[in-house]
């Protein structure tokens, strides 16, 4: 399909439809990546002064935290000073939710959203349309950065229910088919599943695969066992959501014969960086977010070690982040990217890791569909999933003070959706989910031998 008609014609279409307005961001986005640092620096202060002007004068919380602090926004001139306002959690998010939401937005202009987090613990929030439109557009970005484009075939292999929901109304029917687009439900694969997708695979022909990493390196390696062979070659892989461990894409390239183009985001904020065709890092979307590296005190760390991930949404004004504490760990790079780019390099991510669990017949179970549980079980303070062995699953739970029987039994039947009849679970109950050194506890762990 000719770009130009897609992009201009075909997208703009969909961008009618939807209300949405992406293509003049992903412009913006497309030259402000080859801005140099003193730019893109100069570009993330304006912004932010906005936006700390708007949270002081229309978000209850955030007037009160510059109070605190003997500050204004006046006081913050640049990204450093940011160190004068203290951190935005997750129990801060669930503890004061309506302080958190700016009074210029009224219910109908919030979108809401919710994540159940690699860790495990559930929290609900807003973004709104501007916000929601700059983070599409920065995944174009980064889509194009992996052999993605405007007319192209994309398989999705996703599975958030919010997403999958989504896909099913008529616009979001229409939206597939207006961007080629099909997304497959990944949160549980049976043999029977894998064999379906193989033949859509040869069938279809998608030119980019994107997925969650555990799910795709799980569907490679049923792909090589049973030694399946002459699969069509896709012009890029994209994996996302969580860890990808470099046996895994060794895996998945091999399986492929296809590059991939790793991605971290999340649900808060969309994607934070990606890899171009260089592979060096992931890029940081700087011309829309501000990512900070924090050790535990919550000092910077120098260049090149492990801090805690700090960022501040540049655009969600109706429920701002800044400063959002997101519980993970990664390593800022030392060195530019040799592709030209301006926007800087997270070497690596070492703090996000799910393990995967199966049912008792073998079935692969996603850690990012389990999390997609606990919002609907609002009595859960955090929750952790122990695999012990093959049909033995153990729940350790932190409760909140209105957890009942009705909470475990919930909790039950929807696990059991999962892992099925055959699965015995066994409930836990703790004051605090044992971490990691790392300072973060894994929500999913599995204590099978490896085969």
């Amino acid at each position: 399909m000719n770009r130009f008609f897609s992009r201009n014609i075909i997208y703009s279409l969909h961008q009618l439809i939807s209300g949405r307005c992406i293509l003049p961001k992903l412009a913006q986005l497309e030259r402000s990546q080859w801005w140099p640092s003193t730019q893109l620096a100069d570009w993330q202060q304006a912004r932010l002064a906005e936006l700390l002007c708007h949270a002081y004068d229309t978000v209850p919380y955030y007037h009160r935290v510059f109070d605190a602090a003997g500050i204004t926004p006046a006081n913050i001139r640049a990204v450093d000073d940011l160190l004068q306002l203290p951190l935005l959690t997750k129990s801060v998010i669930q503890e004061h939710q309506a302080e958190l939401i700016s009074t210029e937005y009224s219910p109908a202009q919030r979108i809401a959203n919710y994540t159940g987090g690699s860790t495990g613990i559930p929290m609900h929030f807003y973004q709104d349309r501007r916000q929601r439109d700059w983070g599409s557009a920065n995944k174009l970005r980064c889509n194009l950065w992996a052999g993605w484009d405007f007319g192209k075939y994309t398989l999705r292999l996703w599975g958030h229910p919010h997403d999958l929901k989504a896909t099913q109304t008529a616009k979001g029917k229409l939206r597939s088919f207006l961007l080629r687009e099909y997304t497959f439900d990944a949160f549980g694969f049976s043999a029977d599943d894998m064999a379906d997708l193989v033949a859509y695979i040869r069938r279809k022909r998608p030119d980019t695969i994107v997925a969650y990493a555990s799910v795709l390196s799980h569907f490679a390696a049923y792909v090589e066992e049973r030694q399946i062979e002459n699969l069509p070659v896709p012009d890029g892989i994209i994996t996302s959501t969580d860890m990808l461990f470099p046996h895994q894409r060794a895996l998945i390239e091999r399986v492929f014969r296809a590059k991939v183009f790793n991605r971290y985001g999340c649900r808060e904020v969309s994607t934070i960086a990606a890899e171009c065709d260089e592979h060096r890092g992931m890029h940081i979307n700087a011309d829309r977010l501000i990512v900070e590296f924090v050790d535990e005190n919550g000092e910077y760390v120098p260049t090149g070690k492990p801090g805690r991930v700090v960022i501040t949404d540049l655009f969600n004004y109706a429920m701002p982040f800044i400063r959002y504490d997101i519980e993970d760990i990664a390593v800022l790079g030392e060195e530019r990217c040799s592709c030209g780019r301006g926007l800087p390099l997270m070497k690596e991510l070492v703090g996000r890791y799910a393990d995967v669990l199966t049912t008792p017949e073998g079935q692969f179970v996603s850690a990012s569909a389990l999390t997609t549980i606990l919002p609907r079980i609002p009595t859960i303070h955090e929750c952790q999933l122990v695999q012990q062995a093959v049909d033995r699953l153990q729940v350790n739970v932190v409760r909140s003070p209105h957890y009942d029987v009705s909470s475990e039994a919930a909790f039950r039947l929807h696990l059991a959706r999962f892992f099925g009849p055959c699965m015995h679970i066994t409930f836990n109950y703790m004051d605090e989910i044992p971490k990691l050194a790392s300072g973060k506890a894994r929500f999913s762990v599995s204590e099978l031998v490896p085969k």
